[in-house]
């Protein structure tokens, strides 16, 4: 499966990264240094069956196993992520299903692999998007690593319908200098409650992804979801989606920069009213701390 960019490409664009990094960053001391903090949520709901659920660990674990995951990870700054894996619903049933882990080689990408597929499936209720990126926010502000880039990278199948409302957190994490990026799985029967839409990927451009260099792909179905994670990693860690250039008021249009096939990206505006079926229990209030 094609990604849009050969070996080669790759190779001349990490070492262009290499030089972008500033020397005080690399000689600093304190938490490990590495290219990437990555948080990898997957959806627990209760839309989610146990045989989807067996896709979503399968098809990350395949990801990793993938010999071009190592290489474009040793093409890095540091040639090294950190890589955690999260199980999420709603904030009391979030859950770190493997903690932090340094890949750096075709070895630690398989033992992470291992470790994943080893561990039992988690179950939840509701679909808290607000709660999967306040535990991802956590994850990352608490852990061991000091990376170059800080990503959240959200998969699931409905919209935020309940916990904190999506925007402000969606938001916070932004502001902190985190990316969130998404991985919508369409369904085109609708899912749980009829949740799921034909416009599942937009909600999640609109919605749920933002901060620099964002974007979304779209599974279509679970059958589709290790074709889609694996191309996502791969842009992910190697940082090969351009941040948006928007024109200023007054200015003339800026010319963006190209995106890679079937990449989305949020507008300009990122929506602020992303809150569908709201209510039920969870309700309005910062529950902050729980499910790790």
């Amino acid at each position: 499966m094609s990604t849009g960019f050969d070996m080669k490409t790759l190779a001349v664009l990490a070492c262009a990264a290499v030089s972008l990094v500033p020397s005080s960053t690399i000689a600093a001391s304190g938490p490990e240094m590495v290219d990437l903090e990555l948080v990898i949520a997957t959806d627990s709901s209760g839309s989610i069956g146990d045989e989807e659920a067996a896709v979503q660990r399968q098809g990350v674990a395949a990801a990793f196993r993938n010999p071009e995951i190592a290489k474009i990870i040793s093409l890095g700054s540091y040639g090294k992520i950190a890589v955690a894996y999260l199980d999420w619903s709603n904030q009391f049933d979030n859950t770190v299903v493997v903690d932090w882990m340094i890949i750096r080689n075709k070895e630690t990408a398989e033992e992470f692999a291992t470790k994943l597929v080893e561990q039992p499936r988690t179950y939840g209720r509701r679909t808290h998007i607000s709660s999967a990126i306040i535990s991802g926010m956590e994850l990352i502000e608490n852990n061991n690593y000091q990376g170059t880039r800080r990503t959240i990278d959200i998969s699931g199948d409905g919209p935020n319908n309940g916990g904190l409302p999506l925007a402000p957190v969606r938001e916070e994490a932004i502001a902190k200098g985190i990316t969130i990026n998404g991985l919508p799985i369409l369904i085109d029967e609708g899912g749980y409650g009829d949740a799921n839409s034909a416009g599942i990927d937009q909600y999640y451009a609109r919605c749920v992804i933002g901060g620099r260099g964002s974007f979304a792909i779209v599974a279509r179905g679970f059958n589709d979801f290790a074709r889609a994670v694996r191309r996502k990693l791969i842009l992910e860690i190697s940082g090969l989606v351009p941040e948006p250039r928007y024109a200023q008021a007054g200015n003339p249009p800026v010319r963006d920069l190209p995106l890679p096939p079937g990449v989305l990206r949020a507008p300009a505006e990122r929506d602020q009213n992303c809150d569908e079926m709201r209510g039920g229990f969870g309700g309005f209030g910062d529950f902050r701390g729980f499910g790790r």
